[in-house]
């Protein structure tokens, strides 16, 4: 008994090194190991002061289909000025679909292949990670879950400029 409390100490000890709260301000790592697909490519700086949406999305679908006008539309209406998209499609599937997927549905948001916030890889497809104009960790949620808020986010940042 004594030995699997130690055990357990010592595995809560390590993810208590691992975690990432809400409120801490964390560089964006794991554009840099992955293949660039589709748009602009992002760099640290591009991020500065804006408000970044990572979405995890897969080739084969459906769900990810579904969220995939609604983060072009927010692109296109904060982008640049406001708001990163950058998409990483999870799947690993070939390039040339990828690109034909994106040319058919119009898609010109950053695109990536195996790219990960901090080397974080959600359980599933679609996910997204919401990180504010601050540097700091939102929430990570299904994308669809998170279009309102990237919004308010946006206009915040909008009406302070």
């Amino acid at each position: 008994m004594k030995m699997m409390k130690k055990l357990l100490l010592a595995v809560l000890t390590v993810m208590s090194f691992t975690l990432v709260s809400a409120a801490e301000k964390i560089p964006f790592t794991g554009l840099e190991k992955s293949r660039h697909i589709s748009g602009p490519e992002v760099t640290q700086e591009m991020m500065k002061g804006k408000v970044v949406l990572f979405d995890y999305w897969g080739l084969g679908c459906p769900p990810c289909h579904a969220s995939m006008p609604k983060l072009q539309a927010l692109w296109k209406k904060y982008g640049d000025k406001y708001l990163i998209v950058i998409g990483s499609e999870s799947w690993r599937r070939d390039r040339n679909q990828i690109k034909a997927f994106l040319t058919k549905n119009r898609i010109t948001f950053p695109i990536y292949q195996g790219a990960t916030y901090n080397n974080f890889q959600p359980g599933g497809v679609p996910h997204a990670v919401l990180i504010g104009a601050d540097g700091k960790l939102v929430k990570m949620d299904h994308p669809g879950r998170l279009y309102g808020k990237v919004a308010q986010m946006c206009e915040a940042l909008k009406a302070k400029k």
